[in-house]
């Protein structure tokens, strides 16, 4: 059993397609390896990482940093995808999934929960295109489940065995 995205993602997109519907979906494709892996490096560490840490913070320093890291992360993938389309370029890699995911739960969970509020991906048209490329593409709008990711994040971080609040929020359509 292996609990890292990546190690998922990869076994999932290799090892399953004899049992896929779309087999021919590859996350890994040829030639990317490399950009695939400074792309992702820099959403950990300029973006993932920060996020987190601002929700961690115990310091008013600690949290300014991390807002100012989260902040000029989230401008550059805004400028990487009006540029581009996709992170690496015209196709869907893995890196894109990866931002994705974190994209889908910004304004209503990190934006709230963790504090991370100089930036609404709602209110970044090059961001909310590219969500909207991904989430159009077959099978992705079903595993987006608003409702479900509050309901696990906001009871997660909230005082063991006390009941928690789940914002109701204005989760936007795709």
């Amino acid at each position: 059993v292996c609990n890292k995205c990546i190690q998922v993602m990869k076994i999932l997109n290799f090892e399953f397609n004899n049992f896929s519907k779309r087999s021919k979906l590859n996350l890994f494709p040829a030639g990317f390896k490399r950009e695939n892996e400074d792309i992702n490096k820099w959403i950990n560490n300029d973006l993932f990482i920060p996020l987190y840490k601002c929700g961690l913070a115990t310091s008013q320093s600690q949290y300014d940093d991390a807002i100012e890291e989260v902040t000029n992360g989230l401008d550059k993938a805004d400028q990487i995808v009006k540029k581009r389309g996709f992170l690496a370029g015209e196709k869907l890699t893995e890196s894109d999934i990866r931002l994705f995911v974190i994209l889908l739960r910004f304004d209503e969970v990190y934006r709230v929960l963790f504090k991370a509020n100089t930036r609404m991906v709602a209110k970044m048209p090059g961001l909310m295109d590219y969500m909207k490329d991904i989430y159009d593409v077959k099978g992705i709008a079903e595993t987006c489940d608003m409702e479900k990711i509050k309901r696990e994040f906001y009871g997660f971080y909230g005082a063991r065995g006390t009941p928690y609040v789940v914002p109701r929020g204005r989760f936007i359509e795709l």
